[in-house]
């Protein structure tokens, strides 16, 4: 999942800190830390931006095997690649 935005905030009827985002269909998303000390919430956010830039991201066919190609034209010989 991309995420266009995140922030950290701490709504006033709740002790935890929240993670706010908005997802990719535009829509805002709000997720407990679990935390009720910022700098223990912080550490958080950042695992979860980390998380979600480690996801694969889905790709056509057609773009993997464009990509591919262009990659073999510089890393393998004419052969090698005649040879897949």
């Amino acid at each position: 999942m991309m995420l266009t935005s995140i922030s950290l905030f701490k709504p006033s009827r709740s002790h935890c800190w929240y993670i706010q985002f908005t997802d990719t269909d535009g829509r805002r998303r709000q997720k407990s830390t679990g935390k009720c000390i910022k700098r223990d919430a912080l550490k958080v956010l950042i695992e979860f931006e980390k998380f979600l830039k480690a996801q694969v991201r889905p790709m056509l066919l057609s773009k993997l095997i464009e990509q591919f190609l262009e990659y073999a034209g510089t890393q393998l010989s004419f052969e090698d690649v005649r040879n897949l």
